[in-house]
C-alpha cells in the first residue's frame, strides 16, 4: 500500500506537534518568598551586645586554668566560652555570645576576643 506524500506529511507534522506539545512543562507560579527579617536598630542591637571582653583584659598574661573559665565566662556577659590553645583546630563560625581565649604554649591568656 502506497501512502500519498501529503497525506504522510500532514500525519507526521500532526505527531509531531502531539509530541512537542506533551513534552513542554507547565507554567507554576513562583513559590512565595519568605518575609525579611525587621531591621534591627542601632541602639537596640548595641544593648543587646552579649560578650564584653572590655570587663575581661585584666586577664591577659595570667596563666589559665580550667577553673578561671566560668569566672571569665560570667565577668564578660558571654554565654559561651571556647579556649583556643596552639596549633588547635577550631570552627570560623561567629558567635557574638561567645568569649574566645586565645593562649600561648604556655597557657598564658594572650588574647580575649568575642565570637
Amino acid at each position: 500500500m502506497v501512502i500519498p506524500r501529503k497525506v504522510a506529511l500532514q500525519t507526521a507534522g500532526a505527531g509531531l506537534a502531539l509530541i512537542l506539545t506533551a513534552c513542554t512543562t507547565a507554567q507554576m507560579p513562583p513559590a512565595p518568598s519568605a518575609p525579611k527579617p525587621a531591621p534591627l536598630e542601632e541602639s537596640a542591637a548595641a544593648e543587646q551586645e552579649p560578650c564584653d571582653t572590655e570587663a575581661v583584659q585584666d586577664e591577659i598574661g595570667r596563666t589559665f586554668s580550667e577553673n578561671d573559665a566560668q569566672g571569665i565566662k560570667q565577668q564578660s556577659g558571654a554565654n559561651q566560652v571556647r579556649v583556643l590553645r596552639p596549633g588547635e583546630a577550631a570552627t570560623m563560625d561567629h558567635r557574638p555570645d561567645r568569649l574566645n581565649i586565645h593562649l600561648n604554649e604556655r597557657d598564658e591568656i594572650i588574647q580575649l576576643r568575642c565570637g
